[in-house]
């Protein structure tokens, strides 16, 4: 997955957007409200329209005015638990932490990963280093320096006689650990936010062709106002088609005491007893 980079934003949507955040009202739905952004942090003016207002309504200045996000995650694919533990990232993702409950831990230093303790069996630790991460904090993205994007289109979501509006995201060549990986983005009509990503995964040098024979999709909801910034407590995961949308449910994330935090010495240095996964590992 790519580990997406630095943001900026046009003086008029700035003006439109960055003075109101959507909030939870009594029936979890969003709504908009004032709030006063005091940093300086700005969004690219090369987006696409709609994703500019995705992340604005993101409230994506007052998200990289923190230093590091944390979260509790459960994860279940197929009926079994994927992973259960708490994700440490720092907001521009340069470092990851994941601590899981039996007491692995996998740290990202920003090129490799490394398991603590050294004895720990683990198939696919540097995904689930980046993975989970990557798609929590993906509307804080959509801007990192090496996304492209398409034209905006209609495709089909939940029905496949309804369409909605979905842009197409990939990757310049040497851009994260799986460059070849792409995105068709749906943004809720209704509340401007994320709503679902459909996806391929080349990690792992899955050849693209091979990858399209079995996209994916997540989809977003739960969305909670954290110090300002808009960040979705639930996640499903589903086989997808271009043609039909979401088909059969493959899993589920449920995502909670999501904070903002300070970063300690020792938050990303790795444990004593540690193994090195180097990239591409």
């Amino acid at each position: 997955m790519n580990i997406l980079k630095q943001i900026i934003f046009p003086f008029l949507l700035l003006c439109l957007f960055a003075c109101s955040k959507p909030v939870k009202d009594e029936q979890n739905e969003i709504k908009e409200t004032e709030v006063v952004n005091e940093n300086n942090y700005e969004i690219p003016s090369d987006l696409p329209p709609a994703i500019q207002s995705l992340v604005a309504k993101h409230n994506i200045r007052e998200f990289y005015d923190k230093e590091i996000i944390s979260f509790d995650i459960e994860l279940f694919f197929n009926g079994s638990e994927r992973l259960n533990g708490t994700i440490y990232s720092r907001t521009n993702s340069s470092k990851v932490k994941v601590e899981k409950a039996d007491g692995t831990v996998l740290l990202f230093d920003g090129k490799d990963v490394f398991i603590t303790p050294d004895s720990a069996q683990y198939k696919g630790a540097r995904f689930d280093a980046l993975t989970w991460s990557y798609f929590a904090l993906a509307p804080f993205k959509f801007a990192d320096e090496g996304t492209k994007w398409g034209e905006p289109t209609k495709m089909p979501l939940k029905e496949p006689d309804s369409l909605q509006q979905a842009i197409k995201l990939s990757f310049e060549n040497g851009v994260g650990d799986a460059p070849d990986d792409w995105y068709q983005v749906y943004v809720n009509p209704e509340t401007g936010l994320l709503e679902a990503m459909a996806y391929i995964v080349t990690f792992g040098n899955t050849p693209r062709e091979e990858a399209e024979k079995n996209p994916h999709a997540i989809t977003y909801s739960d969305y909670q106002t954290v110090q300002g910034a808009i960040v979705a407590g639930k996640w499903k995961f589903y086989n997808w088609s271009q043609e039909k949308g979401l088909a059969e449910q493959l899993g589920e994330a449920t995502i909670t005491n999501i904070k903002f935090v300070e970063e300690t010495e020792d938050l990303f240095t790795p444990g004593t007893s540690t193994e090195r996964v180097p990239a591409g590992g």
